[in-house]
Protein backbone atom coordinates (compact mmCIF):
# COMPACT_ATOMS: atom_id res chain seq x y z
CA UNK A 1 0.00 0.00 0.00
CA UNK A 2 2.92 2.55 1.16
CA UNK A 3 4.64 1.65 -2.19
CA UNK A 4 1.85 2.67 -4.33
CA UNK A 5 1.32 5.85 -2.47
CA UNK A 6 4.95 6.78 -3.26
CA UNK A 7 4.35 5.72 -6.60
CA UNK A 8 1.35 8.26 -6.71
CA UNK A 9 3.01 10.72 -5.13
CA UNK A 10 6.39 10.52 -7.70
CA UNK A 11 3.94 10.81 -10.13
CA UNK A 12 2.24 13.77 -8.98
CA UNK A 13 5.06 15.95 -8.58
CA UNK A 14 6.70 14.96 -12.11
CA UNK A 15 3.64 16.01 -13.25
CA UNK A 16 3.14 18.86 -10.95
CA UNK A 17 7.33 19.62 -12.05
CA UNK A 18 5.73 19.53 -16.04
CA UNK A 19 3.37 22.18 -15.73
CA UNK A 20 5.14 24.53 -14.08
CA UNK A 21 8.01 24.34 -16.72
CA UNK A 22 5.51 24.60 -19.16
CA UNK A 23 3.75 27.54 -17.13
CA UNK A 24 7.22 29.21 -16.88
CA UNK A 25 7.64 29.35 -20.55
CA UNK A 26 4.83 30.23 -21.36
CA UNK A 27 4.50 33.23 -19.17
CA UNK A 28 6.43 35.51 -21.33
CA UNK A 29 5.03 35.22 -24.59
CA UNK A 30 1.30 35.82 -23.07
CA UNK A 31 3.00 39.10 -20.87
CA UNK A 32 4.26 40.85 -24.24
CA UNK A 33 2.07 40.21 -27.52
CA UNK A 34 4.95 41.44 -29.47
CA UNK A 35 7.61 39.65 -28.03
CA UNK A 36 9.50 36.91 -29.38
CA UNK A 37 9.84 34.96 -26.67
CA UNK A 38 12.99 33.45 -25.40
CA UNK A 39 16.25 34.14 -27.40
CA UNK A 40 19.02 31.55 -27.56
CA UNK A 41 22.59 32.57 -27.33
CA UNK A 42 22.03 36.30 -29.30
CA UNK A 43 25.39 36.99 -29.61
CA UNK A 44 25.92 34.15 -32.79
CA UNK A 45 23.55 36.89 -34.58
CA UNK A 46 24.22 40.09 -33.68
CA UNK A 47 27.49 40.92 -35.42
CA UNK A 48 30.26 42.64 -33.19
CA UNK A 49 31.11 44.66 -36.46
CA UNK A 50 29.11 47.74 -37.71
CA UNK A 51 27.00 47.40 -40.80
CA UNK A 52 28.00 49.65 -43.40
CA UNK A 53 24.73 51.26 -43.26
CA UNK A 54 24.99 51.92 -39.63
CA UNK A 55 26.50 54.59 -37.95
CA UNK A 56 30.02 54.31 -36.02
CA UNK A 57 30.91 55.82 -32.73
CA UNK A 58 32.85 58.83 -33.45
CA UNK A 59 35.08 58.99 -29.88
CA UNK A 60 35.51 55.24 -30.60
CA UNK A 61 36.69 55.48 -34.32
CA UNK A 62 37.70 58.98 -35.40
CA UNK A 63 38.86 58.64 -38.50
CA UNK A 64 35.72 56.83 -39.88
CA UNK A 65 34.31 60.89 -39.05
CA UNK A 66 30.56 58.74 -37.93
CA UNK A 67 29.92 56.59 -40.91
CA UNK A 68 31.10 53.22 -41.73
CA UNK A 69 30.99 52.89 -45.61
CA UNK A 70 33.99 54.58 -46.11
CA UNK A 71 35.01 56.84 -49.62
CA UNK A 72 37.73 54.03 -51.55
CA UNK A 73 41.29 56.02 -51.66
CA UNK A 74 41.86 57.46 -55.03
CA UNK A 75 43.04 55.33 -57.85
CA UNK A 76 41.63 52.41 -55.96
CA UNK A 77 39.89 49.08 -57.97
CA UNK A 78 37.93 46.59 -56.07
CA UNK A 79 38.94 43.08 -56.14
CA UNK A 80 37.67 41.46 -59.10
CA UNK A 81 36.69 44.97 -60.94
CA UNK A 82 37.66 45.35 -64.53
CA UNK A 83 38.11 48.67 -65.82
CA UNK A 84 36.55 49.42 -69.14
CA UNK A 85 38.76 52.15 -70.45
CA UNK A 86 37.30 53.60 -73.40
CA UNK A 87 34.37 56.33 -72.59
CA UNK A 88 30.37 56.57 -73.58
CA UNK A 89 31.88 58.91 -76.05
CA UNK A 90 31.26 58.58 -79.99
CA UNK A 91 35.17 58.28 -80.63
CA UNK A 92 35.57 56.21 -77.59
CA UNK A 93 32.81 53.89 -79.70
CA UNK A 94 34.78 53.85 -83.41
CA UNK A 95 37.95 53.25 -81.08
CA UNK A 96 36.30 49.86 -79.42
CA UNK A 97 36.21 48.26 -83.03
CA UNK A 98 39.98 47.47 -82.75
CA UNK A 99 39.19 45.76 -79.56
CA UNK A 100 39.63 41.61 -79.98
CA UNK A 101 37.40 39.41 -77.87
CA UNK A 102 39.61 37.76 -75.16
CA UNK A 103 37.16 35.00 -74.64
CA UNK A 104 38.02 31.64 -76.56
CA UNK A 105 35.38 30.42 -78.70
CA UNK A 106 33.95 26.71 -77.58
CA UNK A 107 30.60 25.13 -77.48
CA UNK A 108 30.19 26.10 -73.65
CA UNK A 109 31.18 29.83 -74.27
CA UNK A 110 28.34 29.94 -76.88
CA UNK A 111 25.63 27.84 -75.03
CA UNK A 112 26.21 30.16 -72.07
CA UNK A 113 25.94 33.67 -74.21
CA UNK A 114 23.05 32.13 -75.84
CA UNK A 115 21.30 31.94 -72.20
CA UNK A 116 22.31 35.13 -71.25
CA UNK A 117 21.25 36.77 -74.86
CA UNK A 118 17.88 35.33 -74.16
CA UNK A 119 17.62 36.72 -70.53
CA UNK A 120 18.62 39.99 -71.02
CA UNK A 121 18.66 40.59 -75.06
CA UNK A 122 16.12 38.38 -76.17
CA UNK A 123 12.86 40.62 -74.79
CA UNK A 124 13.75 43.17 -77.27
CA UNK A 125 16.20 42.17 -79.88
CA UNK A 126 14.06 38.69 -80.55
CA UNK A 127 15.70 35.01 -79.48
CA UNK A 128 16.78 34.82 -83.37
CA UNK A 129 18.41 38.44 -83.44
CA UNK A 130 15.58 39.71 -85.41
CA UNK A 131 14.75 42.68 -83.63
CA UNK A 132 11.05 41.08 -83.24
CA UNK A 133 11.47 40.29 -79.20
CA UNK A 134 8.22 40.03 -77.20
CA UNK A 135 8.46 43.44 -75.70
CA UNK A 136 8.05 45.07 -79.13
CA UNK A 137 5.75 42.38 -80.47
CA UNK A 138 3.69 43.24 -77.03
CA UNK A 139 4.09 47.59 -77.67
CA UNK A 140 3.59 48.45 -80.68
CA UNK A 141 5.20 52.06 -79.62
CA UNK A 142 8.46 50.55 -79.27
CA UNK A 143 10.19 50.72 -82.68
CA UNK A 144 14.36 50.89 -83.79
CA UNK A 145 15.30 47.96 -82.18
CA UNK A 146 17.63 46.38 -84.96
CA UNK A 147 17.97 42.66 -85.81
CA UNK A 148 21.84 41.88 -85.97
CA UNK A 149 21.52 40.51 -89.60
CA UNK A 150 20.30 41.15 -92.82
CA UNK A 151 21.63 44.43 -95.46
CA UNK A 152 18.77 46.55 -94.50
CA UNK A 153 19.62 46.56 -90.75
CA UNK A 154 21.76 49.22 -90.01
CA UNK A 155 22.66 50.65 -86.62
CA UNK A 156 21.57 54.22 -85.54
CA UNK A 157 25.63 55.43 -85.95
CA UNK A 158 25.88 53.64 -88.98
CA UNK A 159 27.12 50.55 -90.65
CA UNK A 160 25.61 47.47 -91.02
CA UNK A 161 24.43 45.53 -87.70
CA UNK A 162 25.83 42.35 -89.15
CA UNK A 163 29.01 43.91 -90.08
CA UNK A 164 29.66 45.41 -86.27
CA UNK A 165 32.30 44.01 -84.87
CA UNK A 166 32.91 42.35 -81.42
CA UNK A 167 34.22 45.62 -79.69
CA UNK A 168 31.07 47.81 -81.08
CA UNK A 169 28.94 45.25 -79.34
CA UNK A 170 30.54 44.65 -76.30
CA UNK A 171 30.78 49.02 -75.70
CA UNK A 172 26.73 48.82 -76.32
CA UNK A 173 26.94 46.32 -73.63
CA UNK A 174 28.65 48.29 -71.32
CA UNK A 175 27.20 52.03 -72.17
CA UNK A 176 23.89 51.55 -73.80
CA UNK A 177 22.46 53.27 -76.53
CA UNK A 178 19.10 55.24 -77.39
CA UNK A 179 16.23 53.27 -75.45
CA UNK A 180 18.40 50.30 -74.20
CA UNK A 181 20.23 50.76 -71.40
CA UNK A 182 23.57 49.76 -69.67
CA UNK A 183 24.12 45.94 -68.47
CA UNK A 184 27.29 46.35 -67.20
CA UNK A 185 25.57 45.72 -63.80
CA UNK A 186 23.97 43.09 -64.64
CA UNK A 187 26.55 41.04 -66.78
CA UNK A 188 30.54 40.92 -65.66
CA UNK A 189 33.45 41.47 -68.11
CA UNK A 190 33.20 37.79 -69.30
CA UNK A 191 29.61 37.36 -69.44
CA UNK A 192 29.66 40.27 -71.91
CA UNK A 193 32.01 38.80 -73.98
CA UNK A 194 30.52 35.35 -74.16
CA UNK A 195 27.03 37.48 -75.08
CA UNK A 196 28.92 39.09 -77.85
CA UNK A 197 30.62 35.94 -78.88
CA UNK A 198 26.96 34.88 -79.25
CA UNK A 199 25.54 37.51 -80.89
CA UNK A 200 28.29 37.51 -83.54
CA UNK A 201 27.12 33.78 -84.31
CA UNK A 202 23.37 35.68 -84.99
CA UNK A 203 24.83 38.16 -87.87
CA UNK A 204 25.91 34.71 -89.96
CA UNK A 205 21.87 34.35 -90.83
Amino acid sequence: MKGSISAMNKKTIVYAAVVMLVTVALLPACRDKKSTGLEYARNMYDPIAYNQDQPTDKKAIPSFNGQTAQTPPPNTDPIGFDRYELPNTKEGYEASATVVNPTTLTKETLLEGQHLYKVFCSPCHGVKGDGKGHIVELDKGISGVPAYFGAESTSSRGGLMKDMPAGKIYHTIVYGLNAMGSYASQLTPTERWKVVAYVQQLQKQ
